[in-house]
């Protein structure tokens, strides 16, 4: 075989795919930069397809280069639960660009392979037929249990869930076209988080990706998950778990104060968006002071009841990037062992590589031989 081709089984692979997808060749071979011609003669494996072609048939057809080669998954192959948009005026899904999480969940995979990290255990799943509020009951015994006495959950969840669940959670300052994603990769289970200074909506997603995860709703494919019941369920795990049913309704609704209902935000550390969509949800009904206070915004009612100088209880948690313990020690040594340069590690740590790794010099860029011999 050339250093350039790959083996004709990938052609019957890849028209497999371009067929249970529905795409037409013509389509595949413009996006791809391929003439039809070329194209088809590889799919029927009268022509090898060069790596190039390769690497940008399995990009558009969400799948790897490893099982377009060997027919098998690659192990670091993410699986994920990308969030998709309801709109109620259309009464349709806006699903979120698949490239750009399985783009994120790749890179975030790319750390755990490079110092060869596993799964952190055996997070449990609840049952088939597990409502979101019995599993969020559930789940927020655990959670808080793994607590200080008094503790707020919210200011303590990444840590906690990692602790009690084995689920890994980045915080990471590096594409902003997504707010969070929860996935797999080589059995390990973990959430990604963009850096933010909106911490109220950041608790929700980390919460809300944590419901997706116990729901077993990853998929390597955006058509092979069931949407619309998915994010039902995870917006109402997470609900129940910020904001519990017995908490919403013990509060005065009909007689309280905006102020009260400002401290009661901030106490569960969400935004007044999720505060009302859990009114409506419970079907109560807030005075009408109320109900105009739950249409500001997050910032807005802060500032309406706290004095400008105060610092709201997780006001720079999500800013800046955060890293799994287990993970920054793991390519501590892996790099000290020479299994990994210090780049990774260097970026985790916010420092110059040459800091944690004396001998770094730049490595030579991915060959062919070296991608194959990978594979």
């Amino acid at each position: 075989m050339g250093n350039e081709t790959q083996p004709v089984d990938a052609g019957a692979r890849a028209l497999q795919r371009i067929e249970s997808l529905q795409m037409k060749h013509a389509d595949v071979a413009t996006a791809i930069n391929m003439t039809p011609d070329a194209l088809s003669r590889s799919l029927r494996g009268q022509r090898n397809f060069k790596l190039v072609e390769m690497a940008a048939l399995a990009d558009h057809l969400n799948t790897s280069i490893h099982w377009l080669v060997t027919g098998e998954r690659d192990p670091y192959e993410v699986k994920l639960s990308a969030r998709h948009q309801w709109d109620p005026g259309s009464r349709a899904d806006h699903p979120h660009d698949w490239k750009t999480a399985k783009r994120v969940g790749n890179d975030v995979a790319g750390i755990y392979h490079q110092a060869d990290v596993g799964p952190a255990g055996n997070p449990t799943t609840v049952g088939e037929g597990c409502t979101p509020n019995d599993a969020a009951q559930w789940a927020r015994e655990y959670l808080v249990a793994g607590l200080p006495a008094g503790a707020v959950l919210a200011d303590h969840l990444a840590d906690v869930i990692e602790r009690v669940f084995g689920i890994d959670v980045f915080v990471i300052d590096y594409d902003k076209e997504f707010d969070a994603y929860s996935a797999e990769a080589n059995g390990a289970k973990f959430i990604v988080q963009k850096t933010t200074g909106a911490w109220w909506r950041a608790v929700f997603n980390v919460a809300h990706e944590f419901g997706h995860i116990l729901h077993s709703d990853l998929a390597y494919s955006d058509e092979e998950r069931m949407v619309r019941a998915d994010e039902w369920w995870a917006n109402n795990f997470a609900a129940e778990l910020l904001l519990p049913e017995t908490d919403m309704q013990a509060f005065d609704w009909a007689k309280g104060s905006v102020k009260d209902l400002g401290e009661f935000v901030v106490n569960h550390r969400v935004s007044t968006a999720a505060m009302a969509n859990r009114v409506k949800s419970l079907g109560i009904t807030p005075s009408a002071t109320l109900s105009e206070a739950l249409l500001w915004k997050t910032p807005r009612l802060l500032q309406a009841v706290h004095s400008p100088f105060w610092v709201a209880p997780l006001e720079d948690a999500y800013r800046s990037p955060r890293f799994p313990i287990r993970i920054i020690q793991a390519h501590q040594v892996a790099v000290a062992e020479g299994r990994a340069n210090g780049q990774t590690l260097a970026w985790m740590l916010g420092v110059p590589v040459e800091d944690v790794d004396p001998a770094w010099s730049p490595r030579p860029s991915m060959t062919v031989e070296r991608l194959l011999s990978a594979l």
